[in-house]
Formats: C-alpha cells, sequence, structure tokens
C-alpha cells in the first residue's frame, strides 16, 4: 500500500498539468501558438545558417573554429 500511495503521490502534478491542459480550451490554443512561434524562428534561424554558410563558403576559406569562448578574467 505505501508503494501505491508513493507512485500514486509522485504523478500527481503530472496529471494536474495533463487534465488542465486536456480540458481548457484557452491553454490549448495558446500552446498551439506557443509551437508556431518556436517553428519560425527554428525556421528563420536555420535559413539564416545556411545562407551565411553559403556565403562564407564562396568569399573566404573555411576555418576551424572551437565552440569554446574565451573566458574573461575581472
Amino acid at each position: 500500500m505505501a508503494y501505491l500511495f508513493t507512485i500514486i503521490n509522485s504523478l500527481q502534478g503530472f496529471f494536474i498539468f495533463l487534465v488542465y491542459c486536456l480540458l481548457s480550451q484557452q491553454v490549448r490554443e495558446q500552446y498551439g501558438k506557443w509551437f508556431k512561434g518556436i517553428r519560425k524562428t527554428r525556421a528563420k534561424s536555420e535559413k539564416y545558417t545556411l545562407s551565411s554558410k553559403a556565403m562564407s563558403d564562396t568569399s573566404k576559406p573555411s576555418t576551424v573554429r572551437s565552440g569554446i569562448a574565451p573566458r574573461v578574467l575581472y
């Protein structure tokens, strides 16, 4: 019985979120707008990345850079 109680209580927040989002039309609409905004942002950034890669490939030789930013000490 204690194990069942623990499992149910640990999933309580998830079930509240799930029921709230599934039953509320307004919440579903807002999540839809948010996901559409994320897709548009991602598409724009990919377009920019692709166009900048094409320009950098034609205008100058490729260089290898590390993804580590230099540390600034104050």
